[in-house]
């Protein structure tokens, strides 16, 4: 390509001397010098691939290097200038967070309340000196362990590790397990790199002298078939790296397969499906959503898996045909997805259950219970009691709710339903106090379906849509309530406080389905880990990276400190600093490494079979685009580029055998060199061939239990008094 080499040449000559400066204006300068030359097409050569290509790196580079003009603009006068007048907001921040800090702490002195994270930071005073040496207490503490042992090693974070060191005699009678790839509770404050220091400082077990600190691999794996080991290790040997991931995957990092009771079979390799999720094929057509494409694809794919009695081996190495109970579906954030996945189950006749704990406080029938039980503990709170009268419980209309609170415009609003008068106020106030008094005397569980029998709760919420699934939450309820007590816990308001507390937390009493919790489980991926399945269907991978934690007005790093917006109040602007792009950055390629682990560790929850669903909107299109960056290994800048998971997967199907569809499409794309392992069953999927399929089995209706503690006779002449409203 006469006359590219040269204009290459020139522009990656400008780049490296970019690259060795080491002052701001310095880089202002010599970006400044960076110039682009036309690169015309040679005559006659517009459709080959090699030009293509050449073209897509040249104007792939001429965007990045107008990012970097953009962020060169400013002399370092102007960026410090910036900092400084930020300065005196962010030093009065970080005075109101210590004098709140302080507060906080006197007030839980006062009453004599200590969380979880003052349990450390009291630990750590105790045993660690300020100069970071053991304490005399901590040296005491130490002589009484001869070793130490740690698990999920990984997931330390800094002031742990210290209590570590206080009690080990500084390291020296410690031994720790973990694997840095999973390491996946980056919000719990959990630090990778403190591993990594070590796993990349310690000398192999077999090197180091006598005393020396030492590591030892445990790279076999003893879970999972050959295929998915091949499988992960294909993939994360590919994307990686100390730039994207924090560490490299090489032969001491791969898994290495140690499962040699599972009989030789032909049908376990990796599936990778892609479902081209398009709004309409026809004019006529309905649109499809691509939650509710991929669910049924799913659904389809779980159906033919059961009828065919695919087979899984158990713990003996005998084969038996699955069950639904052997199949799990991974998602990076179920939420409302579930219930798509439910529905497309059903529609197949396949029994799931699925148990997010945000999901199980945010439903009707809990949050209505919630509610009641607060005003039933103190009925001047407004929102539980608005939300209690709203309910399919008692049934005010928001217009009558408004009605209610004009007759008595002040005061709380258990005053205005108090003075209203009308009919329907005074029965439910009638009711609360029947409750009230009720609970002055029962216990806090024989409370619970005292309200159930009472107000019919499981017969009003148990003929609503999913009602199987509500009856089981609402039991569910009941049985920690029993739990609660059980633990020596007494009270209504105890039992509300701690209510709120798992749900602010996000956390939840473990919920059952229909049938003790039978069928294909829906789970987040921070919930599987520790767990292993059969049949692991990793799904929703096109799942957009959440960025919204970089959205605030201040960005926080524990190393590289805060990072603000400039808001300049005479010309009426706010634009990010110097220290927030720095900030961002950072904070955007550690949220990317976490990602790379949370893919790692749902694809090694797999024993037999790894199923990859992708559903793409735009079709071809996508492809198009990815066909660009598709190579083995990709760059870690190309990595950075993308928007998901499933694109980052993408990116190595298209470099397989298997993905020469996937290429035609594309048009595009070169084929892998490297030994790949067994091989994938990659496939394209129309979307709009994934019509509704109605129930063969009909409507599932549950049977009532003697347990549930109902009055069947009045359950069955109950009539809903509200049908009207």
């Amino acid at each position: 390509y006469r006359g590219y080499g040269e204009k290459f040449l020139q522009v990656s000559v400008a780049f490296d001397a970019l690259a060795q400066v080491q002052t701001w204006e310095a880089a202002r300068q010599t970006e400044a010098a960076v110039a682009f030359p036309r690169l015309s097409t040679p005559r006659g050569r517009k459709d080959e691939p090699g030009i293509a290509a050449l073209k897509q790196v040249w104007e792939r580079c001429k965007a990045e290097e107008k990012k970097l003009a953009g962020l060169l603009s400013v002399s370092e006068e102007e960026a410090m200038e910036d900092l400084t007048a930020v300065a005196p907001a962010m030093v009065a921040l970080l005075e109101l967070t210590e004098d709140f800090a302080e507060r906080y702490r006197q007030e839980k002195l006062r009453l004599n309340a200590a969380d979880f994270s003052d349990q450390e930071h009291l630990a750590l005073g105790l045993l660690v000196g300020s100069g970071g040496a053991p304490t005399e207490l901590g040296e005491q503490v130490a002589a009484r362990y001869r070793e130490i042992l740690v698990d999920e090693y990984q997931d330390t974070n800094e002031i742990q590790n210290a209590i570590f060191r206080a009690v080990s005699k500084n390291g020296q009678n410690i031994f720790t397990v973990g694997d840095v790839k999973q390491s996946i509770y980056r919000f719990r404050l959990a630090d990778p790199t403190i591993f990594l220091g070590k796993y990349n400082r310690f000398k192999s077990w077999q090197e180091a002298a006598d005393g020396e600190e030492r590591k030892i691999l445990l790279s076999r794996n003893f879970r999972s078939r050959r295929e998915i080991l091949e499988s992960t290790n294909f993939i994360f040997s590919n994307i990686l790296s100390v730039e994207m991931g924090e560490m490299d995957y090489g032969e001491d990092e791969a898994l290495h397969f140690g499962a040699a009771y599972y009989p030789e079979r032909m049908d376990c390799q990796t599936e990778f499906h892609l479902i081209s999720a398009h709004q309409k094929a026809g004019e006529n057509d309905k649109p499809v959503k691509k939650v509710t494409a991929e669910a049924r694809f799913v659904a389809a794919r779980i159906r033919k898996l059961l009828d065919e009695g695919y087979p899984v081996t158990e713990s003996d190495g005998t084969l038996r045909p699955c069950r639904p109970e052997d199949i799990v579906i991974l998602m990076r954030s179920p939420g409302s997805r579930s219930a798509a996945f439910a529905a497309a189950l059903a529609e197949r006749d396949i029994p799931c259950s699925f148990q997010e704990s945000g999901d199980f406080f945010h439903t009707m029938e809990i949050s209505v219970m919630l509610s009641l039980l607060e005003i039933v503990d103190n009925p001047r709170q407004d929102v539980p009691l608005i939300s209690v009268l709203r309910s399919p419980l008692f049934g005010f209309t928001a217009d009558r709710l408004a009605e209610v609170r004009s007759a008595a415009p002040t005061g709380d609003y258990y005053d205005a339903v108090t003075a209203d008068g009308g009919e329907d106020c005074k029965d439910f106030l009638a009711t609360l106090s029947d409750l009230r008094q009720a609970g002055r005397d029962m216990s806090v569980h024989r409370l619970v379906w005292h309200i159930y029998n009472r107000l019919n709760v499981l017969g009003v919420f148990g003929a609503m849509d999913d009602g199987a699934a509500r009856r089981e939450n609402l039991i569910a309820l009941s049985q920690h309530a029993e739990k609660f007590e059980s633990n020596g816990y007494r009270g209504l308001f105890a039992f509300v406080t701690q209510l709120r507390r798992l749900l602010e937390q996000d956390q939840a009493p473990a919920t059952r389905g229909p049938a003790e919790a039978a069928g294909v489980r829906l789970m987040s991926i921070h919930k599987s880990k520790g767990l292993e399945f059969p049949i692991v269907i990793l799904a929703d991978l096109d799942h957009a990276f959440s960025r919204q934690d970089f959205d605030t007005p201040v960005l926080v790093h524990p190393d590289m400190g805060l990072g603000p917006k400039r808001i300049d109040l005479e010309r009426k602007i706010q634009y990010p600093t110097l220290a927030r792009r720095a900030v961002s950055r950072q904070l955007e390629k550690e949220m990317m490494s976490e990602e790379m682990r949370l893919l790692y560790v749902a694809m090694t929850r797999a024993k037999e079979k790894l199923i990859l669903t992708l559903a793409l909107t735009e079709g071809a299109k996508a492809l198009e685009r990815l066909a660009e960056d598709a190579a083995a290994p990709v760059s870690p800048v190309a990595l950075e580029r993308q928007q998901s998971v499933g694109q980052w997967i993408l990116l190595h199907a298209l470099t397989r055998p298997e993905g020469e569809m996937l290429r035609t499409l594309a048009c595009g794309g070169t084929v892998c060199e490297a030994p790949l392992g067994p091989a994938w069953s990659i496939r394209w999927i129309e979307g709009q061939g994934l019509e509704e399929t109605k129930s063969r089995a009909g409507r599932f209706v549950p049977v009532p239990r003697e347990e549930d503690g109902e009055d069947l006779t009045a359950a069955l002449t109950w009539t809903y008094p509200y049908a009207a409203a």
